[in-house]
């Protein structure tokens, strides 16, 4: 796997768990730098459990592809975007490997049971 093979899978997955986020990405070759600016911004600096994820993928990242890194920057950084190659939003597709079996009858225990002719639902 490539660093960016790895960034694009990594950071799909945050922004499936942090819904409200949006990554956008760029490599500058230059520096080998890995760029992802994230927004919005108040999110970026105050989401304590997103912090934590950004923090595991840049030390797992660094072990993995040194002497290449990732910066994660936002709107107000110094550092800018200027040819955005991906952008990473929520996707409410899920893989199928990454699905999650849930019954039925733990979601609707005592809705689905048709026993009478009086319990049925219309829909418009």
């Amino acid at each position: 796997m490539t660093a960016k093979e790895y960034i694009y899978k990594n950071l799909q997955k945050i922004a499936n768990l942090f819904t409200n986020l949006t990554f956008t990405y760029e490599y500058k070759e230059m520096s080998q730098t890995h760029v992802v600016e994230v927004k919005p911004e108040f999110e970026f600096s105050l989401n304590e459990e997103y912090i934590d994820a950004e923090i595991d993928l840049t030390a797992e990242f660094d072990e993995l592809f040194y002497p290449e890194s990732i910066l994660f920057i936002s709107e107000e950084s110094l550092t800018e975007i200027s040819k955005a190659e991906k952008v990473f939003k929520f996707n409410q597709f899920v893989n199928k490997n990454e699905m999650i079996k849930i019954s039925s009858d733990a979601i609707f225990p005592d809705y689905l049971s048709y026993s009478t002719f009086d319990q049925y639902a219309l829909a418009a």
